[in-house]
């Protein structure tokens, strides 16, 4: 090789080794940028896993802000619709009276409401005219060892009926039926139209246009144990009054009750105790025709005296409520396969003295006045009006309303005012009413 030949290729090594030693280096310069770049990145799941967690997490917002604000709607929506309980409205200075009963009447320019306030201790029935600001006085009859009272409406005229428990001598105080009826200046008027022999209990029941009224007996002078007749009397509209239509033999017969079933009239009278301590069975009987039959007997469970057998129609079933002196509420219910009642349902309850059925915008209540008595605390006498919902399947507790005495009537009726219900409560010294609170009267 000669000495020319071996400067050119020496010298072109230096050029391509010059040349080639900044291109090997900017390789190697981005090669550690693109690794660097890439261990900072997140990795495809790890990115993803960072995702569905910011997700879950506005899913738990949206979740509490749709608690928040379901909510404010069924607070809205309660307040706005939602019942709420009685609450008291007014109390009248009435004092001393054992039962309250309520009507209507149209006195050919308005229809007027009425309160009957019946007292055994003042021996008298008063008439007290609902005015929407509270009560006042239209009428007072004297009428001896009243109890209380019923009434009805027949062609526009109500007629009330007055129970009396009681003798003066050897004299036995009979019932008596009084209309109400409108005078030239607008002011009503109670007028004794007829008298029965009966002395107990008193009620009325209505079918297709008939019109009967039933009275129980209280045998004071004889053995319990021998039948004493409750009566049926029927409205005659020749003679503008009651006639005997049938006798029920009846063993310490204590209150009667009509109701209607698809129709059919029924009537339920309570039994108690027979002069040996016995219990006797009370009846349903139902009429047939010409005359009342036996429907069935209704047991007392647990040795108990019925003091009330109550009728009340919750769509689509009927039920019968016995109320007890000395043990707890038996609720019957009409069975669909043996066409009688059977029991449904036990209150635990006891001394109760009253209780009543009624509705308020397709909801069923009703309302038990009763009391728990303690030696302990004989001052406390626990008194109170308790009111059961039925829930659909059972009658629940809704409300208690303590009073200060033994509440021995309830009436719950509806106020032609506010066209709210109202609950009356008589006292030892007032007469206690109660509203119903809704969007219609907050």
């Amino acid at each position: 090789m000669s000495f020319m030949m071996f400067c050119i290729l020496f010298f072109s090594g230096i050029v391509v080794c010059s040349v080639a030693a900044p291109v090997e280096e900017t390789a190697l310069e981005y090669n550690y940028n693109v690794k660097n770049k890439r261990s900072n990145e997140e990795s495809p799941v790890s990115h993803l896993e960072k995702k569905l967690n910011e997700t879950q997490e506005e899913i738990t917002k949206l979740d509490e802000m749709m608690i928040l604000y379901f909510e404010y709607v069924f607070r809205t929506i309660y307040r706005l619709t939602g019942p709420r309980f009685f609450s008291k409205w007014k109390s009248s200075s009435i004092p001393y009276m054992d039962h309250i009963d309520e009507f209507s009447a149209w006195d050919g320019q308005q229809m007027r409401q009425y309160i009957i306030a019946t007292s055994s201790h003042w021996q008298s029935v008063s008439i007290y005219q609902n005015t929407g600001e509270g009560l006042r006085h239209s009428q007072t009859v004297m009428i001896p060892w009243a109890t209380s009272t019923k009434n009805i409406k027949i062609n526009d005229t109500v007629y009330i009926a007055v129970a009396c428990h009681g003798s003066q001598g050897t004299e036995k105080i009979g019932a008596r039926l009084y209309n109400w009826t409108f005078d030239e200046d607008i002011e009503g008027t109670l007028t004794q139209v007829q008298t029965f022999n009966e002395t107990n209990e008193i009620t009325f029941g209505k079918t297709a246009g008939e019109f009967f009224i039933t009275l129980t007996k209280l045998n004071y002078y004889f053995s319990q144990t021998a039948p004493v007749a409750s009566k049926v009397y029927k409205w005659y509209p020749k003679h503008h009054q009651f006639n005997f239509f049938q006798s029920l033999e009846t063993v310490c017969g204590i209150k009667p009750n009509f109701f209607d079933i698809k129709g059919n009239l029924f009537l339920s009278i309570t039994c108690g105790y027979n002069s040996s301590s016995s219990i006797v069975n009370s009846f349903i009987y139902r009429l047939n025709g010409s005359r009342f039959e036996i429907f069935q007997a209704i047991p007392l469970p647990n040795s108990i005296e019925i003091r009330d057998l109550y009728h009340a129609y919750v769509k689509p079933s009927h039920f019968l409520v016995a109320a007890s002196v000395n043990g707890p509420l038996v609720v019957y219910r009409l069975s669909d396969f043996t066409g009688h009642f059977e029991v449904f349902q036990t209150i635990l309850t006891s001394h109760v003295m009253a209780l009543d059925i009624f509705s308020i915008r397709g909801e069923y209540f009703m309302a038990i006045s009763s009391w728990d008595y303690k030696p302990s605390i004989a001052a406390d006498p626990h008194a109170k009006v308790a009111v059961y919902k039925f829930s659909g399947s059972t009658y629940n507790l809704f409300q208690v309303i303590k009073t200060f005495n033994i509440p021995y009537s309830v009436k719950v009726f509806v106020d032609v005012f506010s066209n709210s219900s109202m609950m009356g409560i008589p006292q030892a010294l007032t007469i206690d009413l109660y509203k119903w609170k809704d969007r219609s009267n907050k």
